[in-house]
């Protein structure tokens, strides 16, 4: 049960990481967030062999490395110009971080996924924070619902809740598999094909490489429950599997 506490811990606080990348323009506390994780997760994505997580890191780290001599103030200066001609529609070529805009072919925003969204939040009795204005499907609300799904898991699971755990997890398989693998690719190769500095390039990859492996690690928790194994007994495989386990033990000791 440990084991699994651990992983679903890490899931939270990575899903919230991401989510933080693409809700607004970089602050101190997230570059120093983001300098601590290049650092520290080296060992998780390389025993995951996901080859967009592990250029991801290097990117990352190699933003930062390029950096090093340059006064914090001017890199989130620079960030936050970045930020917002990628994002805020303030450059020549603006990413859309909705997903009702890669969901139809006029790329419109409030369309079916988007109401398809509410009903997903409703089902779990969550609803966006009123201080953030952008529509219920940016990408950082969808990450950040995955992140309470997450924490939701950890619950049950100490709680001894098998069959609210198996829901948790069909939830986390359903809003996968309907929302974000829907989009976030497309998402991702929108925003390399402009081009952009390695601080966001580098989370561009991070977040189609992280997607993809969660959605797997679920689907195998899953085809181990209706083979009958249980899933609070900490004997589950994880994603890729037993290196999730390993390297979130080991996280920090880079």
């Amino acid at each position: 049960m440990k084991d699994q506490i651990e992983v679903h811990q890490f899931r939270e606080l990575f899903y919230l990481f991401l989510s933080r990348s693409f809700s607004r323009e970089a602050d101190k506390l997230f570059l120093r967030s983001a300098l601590e994780f290049s650092r520290s997760l080296k060992d998780l994505f390389e025993d995951l062999k996901e080859e967009d997580l592990i250029q991801g890191r290097q990117l990352l780290e190699g933003f930062f490395e390029e950096t090093k001599q340059t006064k914090e103030e001017i890199i989130l200066r620079d960030l936050a110009g970045q930020y917002a001609s990628l994002f805020l529609g303030v450059g020549p070529e603006n990413v859309s971080l909705c997903e009702s805009a890669y969901r139809n072919e006029r790329g419109l925003l409030f369309q079916s996924s988007y109401f398809e969204i509410l009903n997903e939040y409703g089902k779990e009795g969550l609803t966006k924070r009123k201080d953030f204005t952008e529509p219920e499907d940016h990408l950082a609300v969808e990450l950040a619902f995955m992140a309470n799904l997450c924490r939701w898991s950890n619950s049950s699971i100490q709680k001894g809740a098998k069959e609210e755990t198996e829901r948790s997890y069909r939830s986390q398989e359903r809003f996968l598999g309907n929302h974000l693998n829907q989009w976030v690719s497309r998402f991702t190769k929108g925003l390399l094909d402009v081009n952009p500095s390695g601080f966001y390039k580098a989370f561009a990859y991070l977040l189609k490489g992280y997607v993809n492996v969660d959605r797997a690690w679920i689907d195998e928790l899953l085809s181990e429950i209706g083979a009958g194994e249980d899933t609070s007994s900490g004997k589950t495989k994880k994603p890729s599997g037993r290196e999730v386990k390993k390297s979130v033990k080991g996280k920090g000791k880079d």
